[in-house]
Order: structure tokens, then C-alpha cells, then sequence
């Protein structure tokens, strides 16, 4: 028998990947309320209880359901283990009084006692009032019930066990319609979110509803569509208006990003599920996103408003149309603040702005104009531009830079913006502040064409003016066209600079390469063995800088001195079969779409070792093997492997390697190639790699560069599928409007439906269809 405390109610919480954030939300506000006695975490599947564990919260017992549970049925959600979890709670701890299970969804604004307390006593199950969606039909999880030590307690509940665990939905239906609504405390839910709230979620003041204590908020199915964007209610019947975000819901984003920081700093590599379904968020749902650094704007006909901080919600068309306090912002292109928007005087002004903003207008002319605007707009990113503008047209270039930067910030989503503040910072000499803003713009946006192409321009510079520094030694180098450039980075390695020269020259198909050795300014006599080797062979250069640089400067350097069609990095310490390079040219040349290739790998503990003879590590059975390439595949673990070949000209469309990152900085470069282009993995090993224990490669900061990495693909690609999730459903509900609208009101508010969305033959027919529909009503 497990020993618990002396308490006198128990806590029952069942948490899953889906729920975990959330969960821990629910969690925080028990502690914030306190004089909860015991609190009980199961967790569902071993990664959720051991993220739970390493979290330490005060008070909490994290227990794995399969360590207390039999036969948990595959696919069981916290909901279905909640009775099971609640009735094991009340066997092994039988000091407790009762035990309240509470649900994910919710955030308690009283202690769990006194909600409990609140409650009849001689009820066998009890919930608070608001359990169910006024007219829906729908049961769903009760968002708080509480279960006495009686005996009809535990009848029910035993009931209610196996009813959910085998799966009968119409007796776990019939057991929660017989669930007594009683307490005496207001549910704060979705369809209550439009009655006068007064105090807030997180604030000093108890939060009213209807001037009634307010005992729980339930956030009736909330969905993470993607680690930074919440959805507050799936169901899209139920909304939040604009004082229930800043009193309800916005509180409890602040602690979900919080949390969600939490998370990551224990388990840099856990993800959430993103649902896809067809109805997993539309043009009608309220999304709320905390922002960080690479967050891209979300292609949808939704108005993006910010909030305190860093909180960005997307606000659907119909909710923006119908608040006179949102429409002055209808339709503009620029990220509104929502102060901003509750000071403009009246509706002409904020159009005044958007007019300012087309830049008719000479600036010298408009110049007062604009500080009037700006004292009345502060926070506005296009005004800030435009002030930005008038002070680099004065001369004021270091006031106009700090001026852009502050624009940029205030709209993190404005392409246009960026470009100019890059122009501005490259004009008054802050060409790194430049190339790190579109840095940080192109982590977002990948796909912005001009942005990409300025940076790339600054990045030519800046390797250009590294190979300016360097002494490049090329005395036997035969200059002529080559087949493929070995990328040989070298620092500290003479002991294995022969063993590496001798592998790439014993290559079947050596007379095509070249191979260019760069060293990192090494304290060892690599260069000895370098200028041996090309006096011999006549296809190597040797490059030597003057300090000391990384991995990847050192690889751009040679890319960008590469005479090869194809380019294939080499390690030093790592070694090929004979044929590997021949191999793997044979794949990449079968088809012009193909535009990396690499194949499986040896592993090895011992250094000097040869692909024919060595001793095999232990690690991965000693030997990385992987499948077909994919995408998705690579955004959770890295897939390609150390020996890969890809054609040259693909730097062209996805840039040189990254600088900023000094451990892992190949895996961004081949998740850029692999997201735009076709990747293909051959089946044969085609090199070996020793796993030197010192490696940069191989310690914690490299896992967390890795995570970093991960998570800015990551958001791309889960901003892609709510993108897509969410113009299908606008789409879908623009064709309901023109068919209920006609040519009347239905077409401008189809228009606003697509407004935004990505730019796909489903989206483009629409907005034809629209079009043609605006020329008949003219």
C-alpha cells in the first residue's frame, strides 16, 4: 500500500501528448489557489509521465497509468482513464475524504475544496453548474466532478470504468447525463462568454460573471493547432468576444507560453499532435499565438491583432465586421495594436492612416500630418516606417535605423518593412544588424523571394571577403571543370589528413573530383601533408585563414571556390567505401529533380579504422540505416547522413550554410534543401563515421542547436497545414455565402472569407468566381 499524507481531498488529473500543456495549466491554477491536499498527475505513455516527473511541481504525484491500470485500451484519451485513475486514487488512499476530477480544460478560479465543498453532500457523482453546451446535445467531459468516499460513489464510478474502458459510449453518456448539476459558483465557458464579466483570470480581483463568483473557466475543447497557436473552442459556434480574450482567454495563453517554455527547457525534443481534420479550425475561429522570433503570420482571412506583449490574435471577419472598435482595421495589410485601435477618435481617422500609408503624398509635405498620426497611433508599425523615412530623408541616419528597427518589431509580419529597414542599415553602415534581420525574417518566411535574394547578396559578400583574407594555396591545382568538390574542413586533424587525401584519391572514380581543404587556422602542420598531396594529384587546393573559423564558414568558403557540378562534404576522422562517390553520382544524376543524395553509414568507437576494417560501435547496432527519405521524417530526427552529394546550383534557390550555428549547422541546410526540393536515399553504405566522444557534434548544446533548428521547421511546416486546414473550410463557407447571399451582401463578405488565404487553384477559383460575381452586381 502506497503511504499518502494525511490529507482530505485528492486531486485526480489524466494527462496525453495532446493535453500535456494544457494540463499543466490546470495544474498551476490549483496551485495558485491552493489548500489542495493531494494532487494526482497520471500520466498516459512513458515520454508524458517522465516530462510530468522532470517538472517538480510542488504537491504533485506523477503515476504512470500502465503502472496502475490493466488492459488500457489503445487509442484511450485522458477522458476515458479519468473514472479508472479517480476510483484507483480513492482505493489506495483511503484517509481521502473524496476525490475532484478535474479536466484539461479547465483553469479554477476558487480553491478545489471549496468547489467541492459547494457541492450536495449525498451525491453520489456531482459537477458544477454549466457541465454541458446549452443546446448542443452534446455530453462531452464534465469539466469538474467530484467523487465522495460513499458507496454509491463508488458504485457509479465503477461503472463509469468499465463502461469507458470498454467502450460503451451510450452507458458513459447515460452515467454523465445522470451526473447532478449543482454548486453554487458561475462556469465561465464559451457560450457564458458574452455575459458582463468584470476582474480577470490572472488578476488580484475574483473574477465575476453576471456579478457571480466565478468557480471554474472551461475552455470547452481547446486545441493547440501548433506549439505557439491556441484555439480556444474547436466548435466554432462558440466564440470569445473581446472582453472575454482580455479577461479569460489572453490570461490563460500567458500561461500556456510559459508553460510551453517550461516544457521545452526539460524535454528540448517533445512535440504536440497537430490536428488535420477537415474541420480542425475555419474562417469563423478565434486563434491566439504567442510570438516568438521566427514565428511566421499565418496566410488567412483572419485580421492579426496584437495584444500586450507578445500575443498576437487572429480575429475571424465576421467578429471584425460586426466591432465598430475592430473595423477601421477591416482589410489593411498592417498589424494593429489593439490600443491603437480603442484610441482612434472615430473610423476616418484609421483610414486617414491607411491613406497616409500609401505614400501619395510627399513625405516633406505630410510631415506634421504624420506626427499627429503617430501621437495617436504609437504603436503602429507603418507609421513608425514612415517616420523612419522622413528621418534617413534628413540625414538622421542613425535615428532613421533605430527608427526601422522599431517598425520592424511593432510588425514582425511586414515584408515590406524589412526590406526598407535592411536598405536603411545597410546605407548608414550596420550591414550585420541588416543581415540579421533578414535572417530572422527568412526563418519565418522562407519563401520570400526578394528578402532571400538580398541576403544572399550579403552573404556572397561576407565569404567573399572571408576567401579575401585567407591564403589560398593552389600551386599544382589544375583549373578546369570537375565532376564533384570535396568540402574538406580541417582544425587539429594532421593526424588524420593522409588517411582522409588517401581515401578521396582512391575513389573509382577519382579523376573527376577536385577537393578543396580549408584550415581553420589549426595549430598542426595539416598544410604539409595538403601541398604533398596536390603536388601529386594536381586537384586540390589548399585554403588556410587567418583565425579561427567554424565548420560551416569554412564549407561556404569552399562552396563558393567549388569547381564542381556536385559538392559532398568530408570529415577528416570519417572514411568511404572505394566506390561511394560513384554511387552516389549514379543516383543523383538519374533524375535533374534530385537534388541531394546520400546513403547509410558504419559507425565506429576507434579512430583510424578503414571502411573494409574496423571495430563496430555498439551505438545503432553500428550502423546508421535509414528509410526512404522523408521530410516529415527529418523534422523530428536528422536523417541525412555524413557523406551526402548534392548538386551545386541548389545553393542558388536554398542558400550557404548557416553561420550562426557552429554544431549542427548541416541539418538546417539539408531540411532547407529537403523542403523545397526531392531528396533520395540509396541503400548502400556508402562511408564510415567514427563517433569521436569530443565531437562538437555529439554534446548536450549540439541536441539543443538540433531542437532549435527543429522547432523553426517545425512552425513553417504546422503554420502549412492550418493554412491549408483553414482555406479549405473558408472556401467551403464562402460557397454557402454567395449561395445564401446572392450577388447582394453574400459576395463582399465571400471576398473577405478569402482574403489573405495561400495562393492555390482552390483558393485562386474562388476568388475568380468571386470576381466575375462583383462585374454582374456592377
Amino acid at each position: 500500500m502506497t503511504h499518502w499524507d494525511d490529507v482530505g481531498l485528492g486531486c485526480v488529473l489524466v494527462v496525453d501528448e495532446r493535453t500535456l500543456v494544457q494540463s499543466l495549466v490546470t495544474l498551476e491554477s490549483v496551485r495558485w489557489r491552493g489548500r489542495a491536499g493531494l494532487v494526482c498527475v497520471f500520466g498516459i505513455g512513458d515520454s508524458v509521465t517522465a516530462v510530468l516527473g522532470a517538472l517538480h511541481f510542488p504537491g504533485m504525484r506523477v503515476v504512470n497509468c500502465a503502472d496502475v491500470l490493466e488492459n488500457i485500451p489503445d487509442g484511450a484519451t485522458p477522458a476515458d482513464l479519468a473514472p479508472a485513475c479517480a476510483l484507483w486514487l480513492l482505493k489506495a488512499a483511503p484517509q481521502l475524504l473524496g476525490v475532484a476530477m478535474l479536466s484539461h480544460e479547465t483553469v479554477l478560479c476558487r480553491p478545489v475544496d471549496e468547489l467541492y465543498a459547494s457541492a450536495a453532500e449525498d451525491a453520489a457523482l456531482f459537477t458544477l453548474r454549466g457541465g454541458r453546451a446549452p443546446g448542443t446535445g452534446a455530453d462531452g467531459a464534465p469539466p469538474f466532478v467530484g467523487v465522495p468516499r460513499c458507496r454509491a460513489g463508488y458504485q457509479t464510478l465503477t461503472r463509469w470504468t468499465r463502461a469507458a474502458l470498454e467502450g460503451r459510449a451510450d452507458d458513459v453518456d447515460d452515467i454523465m447525463r445522470g451526473i447532478a448539476k449543482r454548486g453554487d459558483c458561475a462556469v465561465v465557458a464559451p457560450w457564458t462568454m458574452d455575459a458582463p464579466l468584470s476582474g480577470k483570470l490572472d488578476g488580484e480581483e475574483p473574477l465575476l460573471l453576471d456579478e457571480c463568483l466565478v468557480g471554474l473557466c472551461w475552455f470547452w475543447k481547446p486545441v493547440i493547432m501548433e506549439p505557439n497557436t491556441f484555439v480556444p473552442c474547436f466548435d466554432e459556434s462558440w466564440q470569445p468576444g473581446l472582453e472575454a480574450l482580455e479577461r479569460v482567454v489572453l490570461p490563460m495563453v500567458r500561461r500556456l507560453a510559459a508553460l510551453t517554455a517550461l516544457v521545452r527547457s526539460v524535454a528540448p525534443d517533445f512535440d504536440w499532435r497537430v490536428p488535420v481534420s477537415a474541420k480542425a479550425v475555419g474562417a469563423r475561429h478565434v486563434l491566439v499565438t504567442w510570438h516568438e522570433p521566427g514565428m511566421p503570420r499565418l496566410r488567412a482571412p483572419h485580421l492579426p491583432v496584437r495584444f500586450d506583449g507578445d500575443i498576437v490574435v487572429y480575429l475571424p471577419p465576421e467578429m471584425v465586421a460586426a466591432s465598430p472598435v475592430l473595423r477601421p482595421a477591416e482589410g489593411g495589410e498592417c498589424l494593429w495594436h489593439m490600443d491603437d485601435l480603442r484610441g482612434a477618435p472615430h473610423d476616418e481617422a484609421v483610414h486617414a492612416v491607411e491613406h497616409l500609408c500609401s505614400g501619395a503624398t510627399v513625405l516633406a509635405e505630410f510631415a506634421q500630418n504624420l506626427r499627429e498620426q503617430r501621437e495617436t497611433f504609437p504603436r503602429h508599425g507603418e507609421l513608425l516606417g514612415r517616420e523612419a523615412a522622413l528621418l534617413a530623408a534628413s540625414g538622421q541616419g542613425e535615428a532613421a535605423c533605430e527608427r526601422y528597427l522599431e517598425a520592424c518589431a511593432a510588425d514582425p509580419f511586414d515584408e515590406d518593412m524589412t526590406r526598407k529597414a535592411a536598405g536603411c542599415l545597410l546605407e548608414f553602415g550596420r550591414e550585420q544588424e541588416a543581415f540579421a534581420l533578414l535572417g530572422n525574417w527568412l526563418d519565418a518566411s522562407p519563401d520570400s523571394t526578394e528578402l532571400f535574394a538580398l541576403h544572399q547578396r550579403l552573404m556572397r559578400a561576407r565569404i567573399a571577403r572571408c576567401i579575401q583574407e585567407c591564403d589560398v594555396d593552389e600551386t599544382w591545382y589544375e583549373r578546369r571543370q570537375y565532376t564533384l568538390s570535396v568540402l574538406v574542413s580541417s582544425y587539429a586533424a594532421e593526424a588524420f589528413m593522409r588517411e582522409c587525401l588517401s581515401d578521396v584519391m582512391n575513389q573509382t572514380v577519382a579523376d573527376e573530383l577536385e577537393v578543396l581543404v580549408v584550415d581553420a587556422a589549426s595549430p598542426e602542420n595539416e598544410g604539409a601533408i595538403v601541398r604533398e598531396f596536390a603536388q601529386k594529384y594536381g586537384n586540390i587546393r589548399y585554403i588556410r585563414a587567418p583565425r579561427r573559423i567554424t565548420v560551416y564558414e569554412a564549407w561556404n568558403v569552399a562552396v563558393m571556390l567549388a569547381r564542381g557540378q556536385f559538392l559532398t562534404p568530408f570529415s577528416t576522422n570519417d572514411r568511404l567505401h572505394s566506390a561511394a562517390y560513384e554511387r552516389l553520382l549514379a543516383a543523383i544524376r538519374e533524375d535533374p529533380a534530385i537534388m541531394l543524395v546520400f546513403g547509410n553509414t558504419r559507425l565506429t568507437d576507434a579512430p583510424h579504422g578503414t571502411f573494409e576494417h574496423h571495430s563496430p560501435s555498439p551505438e545503432s547496432g553500428g550502423y546508421w540505416e535509414w528509410p526512404d527519405y522523408s521530410f516529415a521524417y527529418n523534422l523530428d530526427k536528422p536523417t541525412v547522413g555524413p557523406h551526402p552529394v548534392w548538386r551545386a546550383s541548389v545553393h542558388d534557390s536554398v542558400g550557404y550554410f548557416d553561420e550562426r550555428y557552429e554544431r549542427v549547422g548541416d541539418q538546417d541546410f539539408f531540411l532547407r534543401v529537403g523542403r523545397a526540393h526531392r531528396v533520395v536515399n540509396i541503400p548502400d553504405f556508402t562511408g564510415l563515421a567514427w563517433l569521436d566522444p569530443d565531437a562538437v557534434s555529439r554534446n548536450i548544446a549540439a541536441v539543443r542547436e538540433f531542437g532549435s533548428i527543429q522547432r523553426r521547421y517545425k512552425r513553417r511546416a504546422y503554420a502549412d497545414i492550418v493554412e491549408n486546414v483553414i482555406a479549405q473550410n473558408a472556401v467551403s463557407l464562402a460557397e454557402d455565402t454567395l449561395r445564401a447571399g446572392g450577388r447582394g451582401a453574400g459576395v463582399p463578405l465571400a471576398g473577405r472569407l478569402v482574403h489573405g488565404l495561400p495562393d492555390t487553384a482552390l483558393v485562386r477559383g474562388m476568388r475568380k468566381l468571386i470576381a466575375r460575381m462583383e462585374e454582374r452586381a456592377l
